[in-house]
Order: C-alpha cells, then structure tokens, then sequence
C-alpha cells in the first residue's frame, strides 16, 4: 500500500476500503475524530505510529504487517528511540511488546509498508535502516 501524505487521508483510505465490511467498527465515526484515536501524535508531529486501537483498527482491516524485533540500547531512553522512528519511518507502524519463551517482555514493531520492511530486512536491523534514512 503506498500511502497518503496525512494521517487524515490514511484513516480516509481505510474507511473506503472498508465500508462495505460491517464487522469494521469505525465506519460510522468521524475520520478526524479517528486520527485522534489511531496515532499516538494525533494531529500534531508528522509520526506515523499507531495507538493500540490504531493497530486494531488496520489488523481489522486486513492492510499487510511486517514485525520486526527492536533492540533497545538500555542507555537511551526509550523516548529518544521513539522520537528517531517518528523521524525515520515514513510509514504507518506500531510499537508493543510480547512475551518471549522465558516470559520476558521483547519490544517490536509492526511495520505497514512492504518497501520499508524490505529495506529493514536488507539492511539487518531497524536501527541500521533508520542509521541508512537521511
């Protein structure tokens, strides 16, 4: 999917695709309230990272996923490493956290562009691809 410039024209993009489906339970709300509830910004900022019911909404949407493993550095806070991606990833994603084997907490992201997931698999890592973006 190549996506829109704004935030509003993405919630707009996936209401289309989706007004048909009646199982999708943002079709009756306002698409600028919408913004407010699927990314973590809102309005404000230019990231693309999408709130809890941001990740819900595109998994109900079936848009296409890319998880990939974050490797937090324990001395930068995670605000910094979540202020670079807002900067770096020009693509709708979203940040959580699952449990491996041993029961401890693993960071992800979830990515929503296939040419953004390619390039974090070519170039290793998603620190080394957000090193790559100028």
């Amino acid at each position: 999917m190549i996506y829109p410039k704004s935030k509003l024209e993405i919630v707009n993009t996936i209401l289309s695709e989706t007004k048909e489906d009646p199982d999708f339970p943002w079709n009756n709300r306002e698409p600028d309230k919408l913004v407010f509830e699927w990314f973590v910004t809102g309005r404000v900022g230019e990231g693309l990272r999408l709130s809890d019911v941001g990740a819900k909404a595109f998994e109900k949407a079936n848009i296409a996923s890319y998880t990939f493993d974050i490797q937090l550095d324990a001395n930068q806070p995670f605000n910094n490493y979540a202020m670079r991606m807002n900067k770096k990833i020009r693509c709708p994603y979203y940040i959580g956290v699952k449990l491996d084997e041993k029961k401890k907490k693993r960071p992800f992201i979830r990515i929503y562009d296939h040419k953004i997931a390619m390039l974090m698999t070519l170039y290793g890592s998603v620190d080394d691809y957000m090193d790559s973006v100028k």
